[in-house]
């Protein structure tokens, strides 16, 4: 065909498009196919990094959250059920009960009631809600998108640009990017990847995963979200129990390799005698004194003006490092509910628990319940959960066993 006599648009013949052109095209084409749904998570996600912009306490993501969540009860879509309901509101009731009657020193007990009583709830209602609106629908990211941004954060570092960089006393060399701290940020990257995951099936969706994490570990030298990792594989890979157990055993290898000079005799000794083991010592002994709670604001004030000082815990650090621990120091037993269901997903159903799983194993040794991140994203798995089949997990019998029940429950919510 004659090239005057060709449509505008029509491809030369033998012309193969290159890969940058292809990418483009995709790309146009799902933002062409973007919703309301995809609008909001995309924001969201986009948002929650920016920790260190604050105007007063709030952040980015606290306006976007409050926006959203108006939206939400505005059309109806608050989707959470009676066990989430119960288990919060008598744990808040009982923490609430312990600050105003209780005659501790406290420090930022508003602060925190503000917190626990409408920030991270509803972060909490915003994922459920997504999570149940997106659930048949593609992601409005993928892995492409994670690596990219995670370019976008070292080199926030690297120029230690104003406004949303804040240089931190600790994990000196460690990449935190845009967040708070190092923890946050390798967190942000496991929870996204875990979610794009769960929406793929095959044993190769496991290489991006490991792949972006392992990166993430490295430049961040967290311990904690390889770990929740390794679970993931072993909960929903389908390849044989040897293979597993064999695929972890090089991970860990790799992973000491690398870390290994974080596991020396004389910086576990400190952990053990100065950090966590005495925080875990210390969180015990008062519970036992008082298996009620103290309320909101005691833990800071109670390690800032204690005699046996730990490492990281007073001024500055509102809650020790395990959650189930920090919860039952601020509501006794509905504390420890609490951390079962939201963290957990006992009462959710099988499927969220085995979900959750990964989480619910490293809030023992980080305060994951102190982050609106991980509210928003766990909303999301739980919908998920609650909505969807499995992709993979073992004890095929088990999962015939509670198949019923998951029905009904997803027929419920």
């Amino acid at each position: 065909m004659p090239i005057s006599e060709r449509r505008f648009g029509t491809p030369l013949p033998g012309y193969k498009p290159g890969y940058v052109t292809i990418f483009i095209r995709k790309v146009s084409r799902r933002l062409g196919r973007a919703d309301t749904t995809d609008i909001i998570l995309i924001s969201g996600i986009l948002l929650i990094p920016f920790q260190v912009v604050q105007i007063s306490v709030l952040q980015p993501a606290h306006f976007w959250m409050v926006a959203v969540l108006a939206l939400i009860i505005i059309r109806g879509k608050v989707r959470i059920n009676s066990v989430e309901v119960g288990v919060f509101l008598s744990c808040m009731a009982a923490a609430t009960a312990m600050t105003v009657l209780q005659p501790e020193d406290r420090i930022k007990s508003g602060e925190q009631l503000l917190k626990f009583l409408f920030v991270y709830p509803g972060f909490y209602i915003v994922g459920r809600y997504l999570g149940h609106a997106s659930l048949r629908k593609t992601l409005p990211f993928g892995y492409l998108f994670l690596a990219m941004f995670l370019v976008f954060q070292i080199i926030v570092e690297k120029l230690q640009v104003p406004i949303i960089f804040q240089q931190i006393d600790f994990g000196i060399g460690a990449l935190h990017g845009t967040f708070k701290e190092r923890n946050w940020l390798s967190s942000y990257f496991f929870l996204l990847s875990y979610l794009l995951l769960l929406r793929t099936s095959g044993e190769r969706r496991f290489i991006p995963f490991f792949l972006l994490n392992g990166v993430v570990t490295v430049l961040t030298l967290n311990k904690t979200s390889i770990v929740a990792c390794g679970l993931v594989f072993l909960l929903r890979s389908r390849t044989p129990l040897v293979a597993k157990f064999a695929a972890v055993f090089v991970g860990a290898s790799l992973y000491i390799a690398v870390l290994g000079n974080e596991f020396t005799q004389e910086k576990i000794n400190v952990k053990l005698e100065e950090e966590r083991g005495l925080a875990f010592q210390s969180s015990i002994e008062l519970i036992e004194k008082n298996p009620l709670g103290y309320g909101f604001g005691f833990v800071e004030a109670y390690f800032a003006k204690g005699s046996e000082r730990i490492k990281g815990l007073g001024l500055g650090t509102n809650s020790v490092f395990a959650v189930p621990l920090d919860m039952a120091i601020i509501a006794g037993v509905f504390g420890v509910a609490f951390w079962l269901v939201f963290f957990c997903g006992v009462g959710l159903g099988f499927n969220t628990i085995i979900t959750l799983f990964p989480i619910a194993v490293v809030t023992l040794l980080n305060p994951l319940h102190q982050s609106e991140m991980y509210y928003l994203l766990i909303g999301i798995f739980v919908s998920t959960s609650l909505k969807a089949k499995f992709v993979a997990v073992p004890l095929s019998a088990i999962r015939r066993k509670f198949g019923r029940e998951w029905t009904s429950e997803a027929k419920r919510i």
